[in-house]
């Protein structure tokens, strides 16, 4: 894959809080798996840290690659509870 997009989008209790889109290679520029990507498993790691002010309550989180034809090549959820 040489070009496609990358959509982003997260809810937290069912709340959209995030709804984007991004060129996909952009996107990779700068991870473990830059473009192009090649057929077969991807293994990643993301870390990251959710502000103290954030409400408490379920946050979903989906990403989606598609390839310039728009075929979808990967597809991805995370779902957790946030607590205070």
């Amino acid at each position: 894959v040489t070009a496609g997009q990358a959509v982003f989008k997260t809810t937290l209790s069912g709340l959209p809080i995030m709804n984007s889109k991004e060129d996909l290679c952009d996107s990779l520029a700068d991870s473990p798996t830059p473009c192009p990507l090649t057929e077969g498993p991807v293994t990643s790691e993301t870390t990251g840290s959710i502000p103290a002010s954030t409400p408490t309550g379920t946050l979903e989180s989906t990403v989606t690659y598609t390839d310039a034809d728009g075929t979808q090549v990967l597809s991805f959820a995370i779902c957790f509870k946030i607590t205070s």
